[in-house]
């Protein structure tokens, strides 16, 4: 039987919505994975849904933030450059919310990237939407005790991969962050003080993962900025204020960094952050709408009993699509069979590829550069 024709029985308690839809376009993209862009007759819109099976033989979900966190590449670019041994890419929506401007911070993200396990942006607060290690989803609120701890027992919060608070961030910044390989060549800061960081022999290996405390010495402290980064190494960088203040120290001694969650995610192999919930357990969060609805294009991750969706709704072009509110966004998802669900960047932001055609916009070329985006991957033969 046709997906749409499914869903409308599924649903035929609840049809005021769900009836006035109608099939643009329809896809079997994989064995458990199928697409599928609708409209609805009272006015103009254009959703596309990608419905992928929890249990659909060899699909995994990877999330990319490109050549590097910082920079900023499509969609597309980010699929493309998906090592050929970790899979095929079937489809892809963009992530976390961004810096857009700005050098040398462009692209930075604002919340929890975890790629392959390894903690690549983050914590930033707010949610993330998890895959563990068993391919269970989860929406998870994203924080925990990441702290470093100086040779004198003194204890400091960090970020990984961001900015330090010598640039005005538009996505967060901390007094001290912790920079790996997967940021760039080099911190690209401009002042404070610098230190390089290799683990110990009994110290955890790197890269970097969650719920973990590692042993670092300190192999060379910088007082000018923009440190070179290596493979094997760290470097943690001291804002000017942060610098004014923090312990001394010297090459060879060791300070800890501990990577304590409070949430799930010490387990997840896969994360990427976003922002408001939209559903919780069936429930709709956001509150009505005071007045006209503030519609615009939105993308959308959630996962119900059976399957994970992938949704973005076009807007903004008055005789196509004009776009949804949260509010409108999260009925739609839960008339889909959607349980829980978390907003991701919208706008111009806005994209979905399918079987490497982007749905979103029409042509690949007005793709907005960004700073991640979730991938469904099909593995590998062995």
């Amino acid at each position: 039987m046709p997906a749409i024709k499914r869903l409308v029985l599924m649903t035929a308690a609840a049809t005021t919505c769900v009836s006035s839809w109608s099939a643009l376009a329809e896809e079997k993209v994989a064995p458990g994975v199928r697409y599928r862009a609708i409209t609805e007759a009272r006015e103009p819109q254009v959703i596309h849904v990608l419905e992928i099976d929890r249990d659909a033989p060899g699909i995994s979900f990877v999330s990319s933030v490109g050549a590097a966190v910082r920079g900023s590449e499509t969609v597309t670019e980010m699929a493309r450059i998906l090592p050929a041994e970790r899979g095929q890419v079937l489809a892809a929506i963009n992530g976390d919310f961004f810096q857009m401007g700005g050098e040398p911070y462009r692209g930075t993200v604002q919340g929890t990237t975890i790629i392959d396990g390894e903690f690549v942006t983050g914590p930033g607060g707010g949610h993330a939407f998890c895959i563990d290690r068993n391919g269970h989803p989860a929406i998870e609120r994203v924080g925990g005790r990441f702290e470093l701890a100086w040779p004198d027992g003194t204890k400091t919060p960090f970020r990984v991969n961001s900015s330090t608070t010598d640039f005005k961030s538009e996505v967060g910044a901390a007094d001290v962050v912790l920079f790996t390989p997967r940021f760039d060549a080099s911190t690209k800061t401009k002042a404070g003080r610098e230190l390089l960081l290799t683990p110990t022999a009994d110290s955890p290996k790197l890269p970097l993962r969650v719920g973990q405390t590692y042993a670092l010495q300190v192999a060379e402290v910088s007082r000018g900025a923009d440190t070179p980064l290596e493979p094997g190494g760290l470097v943690l960088s001291l804002s000017t204020k942060a610098a004014a203040t923090a312990p001394q120290v010297r090459a060879g001694d060791t300070v800890q960094i501990s990577t304590a969650p409070d949430s799930r995610c010490a387990a997840c192999e896969t994360a990427i952050s976003g922002d408001p919930l939209l559903l919780v357990g069936g429930q709709i969060k956001p509150a009505p709408d005071k007045g006209p609805p503030a519609r615009a294009p939105r993308t959308v991750v959630g996962y119900g009993e059976r399957q994970i969706f992938l949704v973005v709704a076009e807007g903004r072009q008055p005789r196509r699509a004009v776009g949804l509110s949260h509010r409108e966004m999260a009925e739609r998802l839960l008339k889909l069979g959607c349980t829980d669900a978390m907003n991701l960047d919208g706008g111009g932001s806005s994209t979905m590829l399918v079987a490497g055609q982007s749905k979103t916009p029409a042509e690949a070329r007005l793709q907005r550069p960004v700073g991640n985006a979730l991938l469904v991957v099909r593995r590998s033969e062995p």
